[in-house]
């Protein structure tokens, strides 16, 4: 399984700490993400998303539909 919102982080150029600011988040929490300690709320998914400027189904696919 790819960590997708790490990747889509990269790829868009910003730190964790700036994904955090734009989306109202702390950066611990971002890294948690990222690592897959935890599973974001609907709500964190789509501000998430807002921040980086992608679908949320970019950052969090559905389980089964990533590799």
């Amino acid at each position: 399984m790819t960590n997708s919102l790490k990747m889509t982080r990269h790829l868009a150029g910003l730190s964790q700490y700036e994904v955090g600011r734009r989306s109202g988040i702390s950066q611990p929490l971002v890294s948690n993400l990222e690592r897959g300690h935890l599973r974001p709320s609907q709500e964190l998914r789509l501000r998430l998303a807002d921040a980086l400027g992608v679908p949320a189904d970019v950052l969090f696919p559905k389980d089964g539909d990533e590799d």
